[in-house]
């Protein structure tokens, strides 16, 4: 009776040990970037911005607040960076944190996207 239980000890230990090292193999590395984004208008920016940080490698999610000019993406940090993302957001036209926008694709973008001020 000993046999059996220490036996099916082992088996339970093997088991759950096996179990947590799967477990941790599929976890993904996650990096979380808070980009400002000072230059955005409208919804239309919205859109635009997540369209180019959706094309991103790695990129997991992002939500964009248009209220308080800012993004929160969520990504896998060994397949992309912050600052990629931001190249991204300035490459659609944008401005993002200290990246400054692309001013060719900035000159593309929809009147309602443009700063009154620039």
């Amino acid at each position: 009776m000993k046999k059996i239980t220490s036996l099916s000890l082992f088996f339970v230990a093997v088991a759950c040990f096996g179990s947590n090292q799967h477990d941790q193999a599929k976890q993904v590395p996650k990096g979380h970037a808070l980009i400002m984004l000072p230059t955005i208008q409208c919804d239309t920016c919205v859109e635009t911005i997540k369209s180019a940080v959706e094309k991103v490698q790695g990129v997991q999610s992002v939500s964009v607040d248009l209220k308080k000019k800012m993004a929160h993406v969520n990504f896998d940090s060994t397949k992309t960076s912050r600052e990629k993302i931001e190249k991204a957001i300035a490459a659609a036209g944008y401005d993002a944190n200290k990246t400054k926008r692309d001013e060719k694709a900035y000159a593309k973008l929809p009147m309602c996207c443009k700063s009154p001020s620039k």
